[in-house]
């Protein structure tokens, strides 16, 4: 897969891990391809970002 800063990923969320600071969101992007991001825990509760929720990734 070639990527650039132009991409967009799309795919609802199946995974969040909260931790003290940081927070851990996973992707499933295709059945066999999923993309974890790590966002500060306030940027994750601003966002509304839920498991099962669809979103994208840039």
């Amino acid at each position: 897969m070639k990527t650039s800063a132009r991409n967009q990923f799309a795919g609802p969320v199946i995974a969040i891990k909260e931790g003290v600071v940081d927070t851990e969101v996973t992707l499933r992007l295709a059945p066999e391809l999923v993309l974890t991001a790590i966002v500060t825990r306030e940027s994750a509760e601003n966002l509304g970002l839920t498991q099962g929720r669809d979103v994208l990734a840039f």
